[in-house]
């Protein structure tokens, strides 16, 4: 959520969600079908993390990052989103909140951030919003 004040920002509002110390069993009774592409980061590291750690180095980074973009604009951040994604030209499929979906070759992130999709028939589509899945 953002609020414009004149030419400027005066606020944005961003939410994260993220799944720290659930296990695959609670996942899969709290969150219906979303659960099967869903993972939580216990899960993966093998053992419980600190949430409040988590927190404070979560808030950190994304500092550290808002420092890049203020110094050198999206572009370096566009960069190193595009290098540490390892879904790159993997076919996705992409369903927007109005349950319309479709598929095609994730090909790349653009300057502003939006996912580009090459079609079967050619087309390039810029993902603005929605739940991408690799198939």
């Amino acid at each position: 959520e953002m609020r414009p004040k004149r030419e400027m920002v005066d606020f944005i509002i961003v939410g994260i969600g993220v799944n720290i110390n659930l296990s695959r069993d609670e996942m899969n009774s709290t969150m219906g079908d979303v659960s099967r592409i869903a993972t939580s980061i216990s899960e993966n590291a093998g053992r419980e993390i600190d949430r409040a750690k988590f927190a404070s180095d979560l808030l950190l980074e994304l500092e550290n990052w808002y420092q890049v973009y203020m110094k050198r604009g999206s572009k370096q951040i566009v960069s190193e989103w595009t290098n540490r994604w390892g879904d790159i030209n993997k076919n996705v499929r992409v369903s927007s909140e109005d349950n319309a979906s479709f598929e095609g070759a994730a090909v790349g992130i653009d300057n502003n951030g939006y996912l580009m999709v090459k079609l079967d028939r050619g087309e390039t589509v810029k993902v603005i919003a929605g739940d991408v899945e690799v198939v």
